[in-house]
């Protein structure tokens, strides 16, 4: 009997320590997204890691214990075409693992935009964490994305400055999807950015 105990309490410990290490989507964050009324993932094309794309993900089990070493990959949808597909850097890194603290840092170098149903996913340890149906770049020139965020850009953008119900142009994530201000900051801070990508 006494075998018999001792080998449930081993039992119970195991699948304890199993259960903690399973992420909680509810006690997981992903920042800035989750800061916005109207969630979404901000790209930029570059060589090197841009602040305004900056991702820091922080992956916890349901009683909010940080998971240590989580595997943790963003998805853009191959299939993003709504208005037009993804160009991503060739050295853009959409993977990685966790601190002990269970957070991670990724930088998003991509451009264009789409609007397709579950264009972005968050996963860690195979679990589905965050889904966005937005992803933007101020690489995107009304048509597409070229891994540049250039002039034809620029003339794209300021034609939606101003307006409201403009998802390609609004990087803050404001429930009205209006172009302003702090979309305006966040374009001039990367205007001429590029990257060799598709």
């Amino acid at each position: 009997m006494r075998i018999f105990l001792i080998a449930l309490v081993g039992l119970a410990l195991l699948s304890g320590a199993t259960y903690a290490s399973v992420p909680d989507p509810d006690m997981c964050t992903v920042n800035p997204p989750d800061q916005m009324a109207a969630p979404r993932l901000l790209g930029v094309p570059a060589t090197s890691g841009m602040a305004a794309a900056n991702l820091v993900v922080t992956i916890l089990a349901s009683d909010g214990t940080p998971i240590n070493n989580a595997y943790v990959e963003v998805i853009l949808n191959p299939t993003c075409n709504d208005p037009a597909p993804l160009c991503v850097c060739n050295n853009a890194l959409f993977t990685g693992y966790t601190s002990s603290s269970g957070v991670l840092n990724m930088n998003m170098k991509f451009g264009g935009c789409c609007q397709d149903v579950s264009s972005a996913i968050v996963i860690a340890e195979g679990t589905p964490i965050r889904a966005y149906d937005i992803v933007v770049s101020p690489d995107y020139n009304g048509v597409d994305g070229n891994c540049a965020v250039q002039l034809a850009d620029f003339v794209y953008f300021s034609g939606q400055y101003g307006n409201s119900g403009v998802p390609c142009s609004n990087f803050s994530g404001d429930a009205a999807e209006e172009c302003s201000l702090p979309d305006f900051v966040t374009f001039a801070g990367v205007y001429g950015k590029l990257c060799t990508g598709s």
